[in-house]
């Protein structure tokens, strides 16, 4: 952090948050995402757990009596940083700058500016909660994968509540399918084609590993969930799998094909609404980056770095072009100092509009050179 804010300048700021939402509050701030009864059974088996629950043991989960304030404070976390989103992106981005946003997003990665810069309203209104636990893969009524709730769905449900806000895009980049965050989409979406005045209208787009977990035992519900793409009958899903690649020319086809591709649906969905009750809610992993654990790594997919630079200079693009440069981003996957502390500075050097020569730590790394077999580590 230290680092990017001295690259970025005054664009990129640290703060703590000391918001924590309470035991007694957890039921009124995850209504609508969690069932009353999970989440009274979760809070009554932390407090007797040392580890493993028993009734909600999935091989993966860890509770302890001081897991509430965990999970407490994390919530609280991310409600401030929706908030602060909020207030910033009050002012409209200039009709001008949307159109350049929206035709950046049309060109090739390689041929694209770094994202227009801060210029009084049209100012980018990102906010980055670095919270654990994570929460992608919690269902409404399921934890697993080290998530206890849903912290993305939580986040967009605050933001319809308490801003007005009705067309949010949930946008899930990690190793991992956002299993838990689509399932509860799909039964928002659900709701409001039969009750308009229901929940807000949501679309979620994930980019994962189909080999990682949850695919990666076979099990057929959890990879047609996790590959579906549908953009019809009220219900907004883009799942695209990260590709295998030999050099960097190769992972750049990648990027300008598939990958831009979910964004090209997300902005298809936030078309449909004006920005000022549009946002962008981002699930922000980082254990698919080439510095991961090998073990958390298991089927070699190695994210370059450069991937966070281009996705979240991308993202930016979308926001300016559609929610008035709203925007939300929550921790989800990376395990390893060199993955999270690599990716992190990527990822808010893209979003500060910093030039291909901070694409990574270390430099403009592969983005300043002709690709070969032997950047992919």
């Amino acid at each position: 952090m230290p680092r990017v804010a001295r690259d970025a300048g005054a664009s990129v700021g640290l703060r703590p948050s000391s918001r924590a939402i309470s035991l007694d509050q957890l039921p009124s701030y995850l209504a609508g995402v969690h069932q009353p009864e999970y989440i009274q059974r979760l809070l009554a088996e932390a407090a007797v757990s040392a580890e493993s629950p028993g009734s909600l043991a999935s091989g993966d989960l860890y509770l302890s009596p001081g897991t509430p304030t965990g999970v407490g404070a994390a919530l609280g976390t991310l409600l401030d940083a929706v908030d602060l989103a909020a207030a910033r992106g009050r002012s409209p981005v200039p009709l001008a700058a949307r159109d350049a946003a929206r035709q950046h997003l049309l060109a090739r990665s390689a041929d694209v500016s770094p994202a227009p810069g801060p210029e009084g309203p049209a100012e980018l209104a990102a906010t980055f909660a670095l919270v654990r636990p994570p929460g992608h893969h919690c269902t409404h009524a399921a934890p697993m994968g080290f998530c206890f709730f849903n912290n993305a769905v939580a986040a967009a449900r605050h933001a319809f509540t308490r801003h007005g806000i009705e067309h949010i895009a949930i946008i899930d980049f990690d190793l991992h399918h956002g299993n838990g965050t689509q399932d509860l989409v799909v039964d928002i979406n659900q709701k409001r084609a039969l009750d308009p005045e229901a929940p807000p209208r949501l679309f979620f787009g994930s980019l994962h590993d189909i080999k990682s977990y949850p695919c990666e035992l076979y099990d057929a519900a959890a990879i047609f969930s996790a590959s579906i793409c549908l953009m019809d009958h009220d219900h907004a899903l883009w799942n695209v799998h990260l590709q295998p690649w030999a050099d960097f020319g190769e992972f750049l086809g990648h990027y300008d094909g598939q990958y831009r591709a979910l964004l090209t649906q997300a902005a298809h969905f936030l078309a449909g609404c004006p920005p000022d009750r549009s946002l962008i809610i981002v699930s922000a992993g980082f254990d698919a980056h080439e510095l991961e654990y090998p073990s958390i790594q298991r089927q070699g997919r190695r994210l370059p770095a450069e991937f966070y630079y281009l996705f979240c200079r991308d993202l930016a693009l979308l926001a300016r072009a559609h929610t008035d440069g709203k925007m939300v981003f929550a921790l989800e996957g990376g395990y390893s100092q060199g993955a999270l502390a690599n990716g992190l500075y990527s990822a808010l050097a893209g979003l500060a509009g910093l030039g291909p020569d901070h694409a990574t730590m270390a430099g403009p790394g592969r983005m300043a050179r002709p690709s070969r077999p032997s950047d992919n580590p």
